[in-house]
This record gives C-alpha cells, sequence and structure tokens, in this order.
C-alpha cells in the first residue's frame, strides 16, 4: 500500500530550512592515508523543519490530525519547487496558540526510503 500524500491546508511557510545528512564510514591509517566508504545505498539523508502559520482551528485539526496518524509509518509530500519524497516525523509536533485563536504548527521529518 503506497503512502498517503500530505495535502496541507497551506503551503508550509517559507523558507523552510534543511540538511543533507551524509552517512559514510572511514578508517585511518599511517601517515595521513584515510579510506572512505559510502554507508549504504541511501547514504545521503534529508532532513528539514516546516512550519504552518496562522492557521484556523480546522486547517490546525487537518494537519496536525495527518501528521500524527501517519508519524511512524510515514508519508508522501513534494515541498513547493522540490521533487516527491517520502517522510517521518523526528520526535514531536510542535504547535502555539495564538490569541486569536490562529495556530502555528511545527515539525522536523527526516526523509525515508522504504518502499
Amino acid at each position: 500500500m503506497p503512502l498517503p500524500l500530505l495535502v496541507p491546508p497551506k503551503q508550509p511557510t517559507a523558507p523552510a530550512t534543511g540538511a543533507i545528512n551524509i552517512h559514510a564510514k572511514a578508517i585511518a591509517f599511517g601517515e595521513g592515508y584515510e579510506q572512505r566508504e559510502e554507508g549504504g545505498l541511501n547514504s545521503r539523508r534529508r532532513t528539514q523543519s516546516w512550519a504552518w502559520r496562522h492557521l484556523s482551528q480546522s486547517e490546525y485539526d487537518t494537519l496536525v490530525g495527518f501528521l500524527s496518524d501517519n508519524a511512524v509509518s510515514g508519508f508522501r509530500y513534494a515541498f513547493p519547487g522540490d521533487t516527491e519524497r517520502r517522510w517521518k516525523v523526528v520526535d514531536k509536533i510542535d504547535w502555539e496558540q495564538r490569541r486569536d485563536n490562529r495556530y502555528t504548527v511545527t515539525v522536523e521529518v527526516k526523509e525515508i526510503f522504504d518502499p
């Protein structure tokens, strides 16, 4: 069964922050010589932090419900200007309710490679 597609009520607020984490193994030998090797097929994993601001109660409920339901199993999403990737939530979903009953939701996600 394919992973569900995240269709947020609004696009995340730009700019999102991210990193490409490179997994490599290195063995140091004498005289400064080092042998390096990539750590597996998917050795370049992306992490990103997304934020949605000024969400209504219903937009908040929809977004947090989807992220919470699919936090571990993962979901598909194409950040504006990028290709569709598979993601999972890292640790937690942060939210804040302002005085005007608008919400801010922030989440850190990690790219996953399983089918």
